[in-house]
């Protein structure tokens, strides 16, 4: 059986203090960008979540690796039934990749039953919340790893290129804010270009550049897969100059009869123009640091000019949430017409990001259908909203079926 449910509001993620919301008005399944988490919900539900570091001692006591980001989770409110962790093992019809959900509550570790493993994710009813993650066995010597999906990520600090093998799983938002964390008080740029890529496991790989004037170091390199919160370089590439390289990655051939690497990963970097792109802030393909009001805000200003509808239960709310104080409350009543909500978006402007996130919240309560109209995405099944993958999974009032890609079979 495929479950099949009606998603009729919007999924809310708000990023506070290194830790992701997840929220919502009514059942449905959803999945939050950040960490390809996905959410089965029986009610309308609120999730805290973050992820926290693995015990790899514990781990090697159990036999078993890390095969995802351990996420520490607690529920606010609702019902929560369903979890899909996303995992970045190839599936094919000879080898089903052994993934273990890991429950890890007080001094408890628990391995527990998936409902099932699609391409993408593993599935597990849940009933409760505390440290979740996915595990596999240790490779077993002689066997050989299988190939799972990875990412390059390409740094650029000032004349050095930073390049990053990473399993595709990972919480790039994490990977982003630690990179940025590393490198202050310089300014370290995301070069934006195709990372996706198939690797083994500890396997060696090296990395080549189009130009000899670059050194790259170390000369070979094994792919590391087992840890999910350091995000060091696994290449560095000392620049001579700023110039447009292609860079490869070589794979060690794994038949031992035959010698010598093949190229596994290829692309093409303009670095002037990457040089000029400013921040990795600014220059990140999430723009990973807008959380949704703020974004909805700069957004949509044009339109909340003229569409806002009646003030009196908006600025009630936002005088109770102190963004408006008594005064500016009656400045913005005392407009006539569109000028009142100029007025308000104005100093909503000002304010900045935390009164334009209260805003958002305050006007979800009051005009929920005002925010639904704006955020209606331009193709359905997905969404504009930047902090949302949403998918409707069953429109009667459309007579069409979508599903999530990884449907969660609930038998």
């Amino acid at each position: 059986m495929v479950l099949q449910v009606k998603v009729e509001m919007f999924l809310i993620l708000k990023v506070e203090n290194a830790k992701e919301m997840f929220s919502c008005s009514t059942e449905g399944v959803y999945q939050c960008r950040y960490t390809g988490l996905i959410f089965k919900t029986a009610t309308a539900a609120e999730v805290q979540y973050h992820t926290v570091p693995w015990d790899y001692k514990k781990l090697e006591q159990e036999g078993l690796v890390a095969a995802g980001p351990l996420f520490k989770m607690k529920g606010l409110q609702g019902t929560v039934r369903q979890l899909g962790f996303p995992h970045c093992q190839i599936i094919s019809s000879e080898e089903t990749p052994s993934l273990i959900v890991i429950h890890i509550k007080d001094k408890t570790f628990e391995k527990l039953q998936a409902v099932r493993t699609s391409d993408t994710h593993v599935f597990l009813n849940i009933n409760g919340f505390c440290k979740f993650g996915l595990a596999k066995e240790q490779h077993s010597e002689g066997n050989g790893h299988s190939r799972i999906r990875a990412l390059v990520l390409l740094f650029l600090d000032h004349l050095t290129l930073n390049v990053l093998l990473l399993p595709k799983n990972v919480v790039l938002r994490e990977v982003f804010e630690n990179r940025r964390k590393m490198t202050e008080p310089r300014n370290e740029i995301y070069i934006d270009t195709p990372s996706k890529c198939k690797l083994v496991p500890d396997e060696t790989y090296s990395l080549t550049c189009s130009s000899e004037k670059h050194t790259v170091t170390p000369k070979i390199a094994e792919f590391d897969v087992e840890s999910y919160e350091d995000y060091y370089p696994t290449f560095q590439v000392a620049l001579s100059n700023i110039e447009p390289i292609n860079l490869y990655l070589h794979e060690k051939k794994q038949n031992e009869k035959e010698n010598g690497t093949e190229c596994v990963w290829q692309t093409y970097v303009n670095l002037q123009r990457s040089h000029k792109g400013g921040t990795i802030a600014e220059s990140s393909p999430l723009s990973p640091y807008t959380p949704p009001g703020q974004d909805f805000f700069h957004r949509h200003k044009a339109e909340l000019e003229t569409r806002l509808g009646l003030l009196r239960p908006i600025l009630s709310g936002l005088q109770k949430c102190r963004v408006l104080n008594p005064q500016e409350r009656e400045e913005v009543e005392n407009k006539d017409g569109s000028v009142r909500n100029r007025t308000l978006l104005l100093m909503l402007e000002k304010k900045g990001g935390p009164a334009q996130e209260d805003f958002y919240r305050v006007l979800q309560q009051c005009d929920p259908y005002l925010v639904k109209d704006l955020e209606r995405p331009h193709v359905y099944g997905t969404s504009e909203h930047p902090n949302l993958l949403r998918r409707d999974l069953n429109s009667h009032s459309r007579k069409r079926q979508w599903h999530i890609n990884d449907a969660i079979d609930v038998t």
